[in-house]
């Protein structure tokens, strides 16, 4: 356990008090907005959290559930012909026209000029 050993370099105190400043507003600012919402959780029964709650859940799984199917049906793969490779790295990035003479499958190392 050697590294609990180790003594701490001496930072710049300025950067380390703007530091502490910075943590304490955040920290500050969780605070307010976690005792806003706790007042305004509190003023509902436990009855009416628990409608609340599961009113968020349903309607957040049904938002997911959209937007899965909603993707399957619109992202589609066109289909590309069965004797075709992908081109090398160098060369035209679309797709060989059937009548035309095919693409040589050759980077840019290797043409000789």
């Amino acid at each position: 356990m050697q590294f609990l050993n180790k003594k701490r370099e001496e930072g710049d105190p300025g950067a380390e008090r703007i530091a502490a400043r910075i943590a304490a507003q955040i920290i500050r600012w969780q605070i307010s907005v976690v005792t806003t919402i706790n007042r305004r959780v509190n003023r509902y029964t436990k009855a009416g959290q628990r409608k609340f709650l599961w009113m968020f859940c349903a309607v957040w799984i049904a938002v997911i559930c959209f937007n899965f199917f909603h993707a399957q049906q619109t992202t589609t793969i066109g289909k590309v012909r069965p004797d075709y490779l992908p081109i090398h790295i160098g060369q035209p990035s679309d797709i060989p026209e059937p009548d035309k003479k095919p693409i040589l499958r050759t980077d840019s190392l290797t043409i000789k000029k």
